[in-house]
């Protein structure tokens, strides 16, 4: 999986430094091939990196969100409210069912 993300960035940020290069200045008449993958080559790397930076500042959050989704639900378990719709459940202390929503309460 991390490979493939990673192989993934490495594509796109390849493709984003062609892009680049087509909107940074056009091309002069005789269109010189080799200049521009030297060029394209030149900024992949940049561009990698920020993917990089960007995918890790996702994934840090998807953690941090859902770590603190479980203990916001274990929470109001503990208090007798049903996680998924805020319902008390203190007059039913043995429900297997949340009685105002019908999720289970596992």
């Amino acid at each position: 999986m991390l490979i493939r993300n990673l192989l993934v960035t490495l594509c796109l940020g390849f493709l984003c430094s062609i892009a680049m290069h087509f909107l940074a200045k056009p091309p002069a008449p005789p269109f010189v091939w080799w200049e521009f993958i030297r060029n394209a080559l030149l900024w992949w790397p940049f561009l990698y990196i920020g993917g990089l930076g960007i995918s890790g500042i996702v994934w840090i959050w998807k953690i941090t969100h859902t770590q603190h989704k479980q203990i916001v639900r274990k929470s109001l378990k503990s208090e007798g409210i049903c996680p998924n719709c805020k319902y008390s459940l203190k007059g039913t202390p043995f429900a297997i069912r949340c009685p105002e929503c019908g999720k289970y309460l596992s």
